[in-house]
């Protein structure tokens, strides 16, 4: 019997207490200076997933992975110190997703949108699209002086680099290869 896959994914892994968190530090003008630490500590956060496990992903690019790993890690140490330096992270983060849309091209266009559209799987789009979105996020924060999004972007490139992990499964915990639910303890 083949194995039965669970395609049902949990979609907000993190989102609603980091959502309660940035709420919170925007709701009370005292605590709105800690805005930029958060960013930071997500963009830390978002590098070492994007070094670490989306660059290590049999069949993905790992050059881009690295660009999006060194981009955070300076725009993290840019958010805090502020000013126009943002402007070279947010290059370098672009490059990697221009070379990942380059490795992906040889697959065909299938869907829209940039790096969505050369998926060999419906999992390449979802990481293509949440790439793409934090690239657009990335973009519009210093634009709209908003480091806020700087949290949001950072948390949807850890999201991408955590959806690259070869340990994640969509088969459920209690399933054994031959699809037969696991007998209780």
């Amino acid at each position: 019997m083949a194995l039965l896959a669970d395609t049902r994914r949990p979609a907000l892994d993190g989102a609603i207490p980091l959502a309660a968190v940035l709420t919170l530090l925007l709701a009370v003008p005292a605590l709105r200076g800690l805005i930029g630490a958060l960013a930071a500590v997500v963009l830390v956060f978002a590098a070492a997933m994007c070094l670490s496990t989306g660059a290590d992903r049999p069949g993905e690019p790992p050059l881009a992975w690295r660009l999006y790993g060194v981009g955070a890690a300076a725009l993290a140490v840019t958010v805090v110190v502020g000013g126009a330096a943002e402007t070279m992270p947010l290059g370098v983060i672009v490059a990697g997703l221009l070379v990942h849309v380059h490795f992906k091209a040889p697959f065909g266009v299938q869907r829209l949108g940039l790096l969505s559209a050369f998926g060999r799987r419906a999992h390449d789009a979802r990481v293509g699209r949440t790439l793409e979105l934090a690239c657009v996020t990335l973009t519009l924060a210093p634009s709209l002086d908003a480091p806020a999004l700087y949290v949001v972007a950072g948390w949807l490139l850890t999201a991408a680099a955590v959806a690259e992990r070869d340990e994640l499964s969509s088969v459920p915990e209690g399933q054994l290869s031959s699809g037969v639910p696991a007998p209780a303890a």
